[in-house]
């Protein structure tokens, strides 16, 4: 809905680069509450903080929301489609210079389009703002992170410590059963 009125705006003659409203957008409803509440609070804070805005839109396709409607002379937006998987980065003139394409394509090769493979837009949004605000001011240092997933609430040295110690109890238990298998 918010992405029609702003194309209805668009139709009436505002200009082509006016970018959205409100932090995320996300039409098609896959966001969390926390994911979206996380991702508009860090970004507004940025806006307050820096000046520049950075904006989250989530549509089906890029017909629904296309990248060239977007961004303001000092902001930028990340886009996920999500039939095809794909993302995009729409950078105001003024922040060409820290988004360049090669820093664009590194953040949407790196960071989004891996998460939205695997079809977690949670993920590809919370970190692909948060890649896109450290490039334009590394030295930002109010962004939290995100909420962990169910199965990574302990992290992942928690994960791998618990794999080691599952080997190393199979292991333990073959060493024991070949001692005992030896001993008369």
């Amino acid at each position: 809905m918010v992405v029609a009125a702003a194309f209805m705006l668009l139709a009436m003659g505002t200009p082509a680069t006016a970018p959205p409203q409100h932090y995320v957008i996300d039409e098609s409803g896959v966001l969390t509450n926390a994911t979206t509440a996380w991702v508009a609070q860090n970004l507004q804070a940025f806006q307050a903080q820096t000046g520049h805005s950075v904006f989250v839109v989530i549509a089906r396709t890029s017909a629904e929301a296309p990248p060239e409607n977007f961004a303001g002379d000092d902001g930028a937006v990340l886009f996920l489609w999500l039939h095809g998987h794909d993302a995009g980065i729409v950078v105001g003139p003024r922040l060409r210079g820290e988004l360049t394409d090669a820093v664009t394509a590194q953040i949407l090769n790196d960071v989004v389009r891996p998460r939205m493979r695997r079809e977690n837009a949670d993920a590809a949004a919370s970190y692909g703002a948060d890649a896109i605000v450290h490039a334009i001011a590394p030295q930002y240092a109010n962004v939290a992170a995100p909420k962990a997933t169910p199965l990574m609430a302990f992290g992942r040295g928690f994960m791998y410590t618990a794999v080691w110690l599952v080997f190393a109890a199979i292991v333990v238990s073959l060493i024991v059963r070949a001692i005992s298998w030896v001993r008369p």
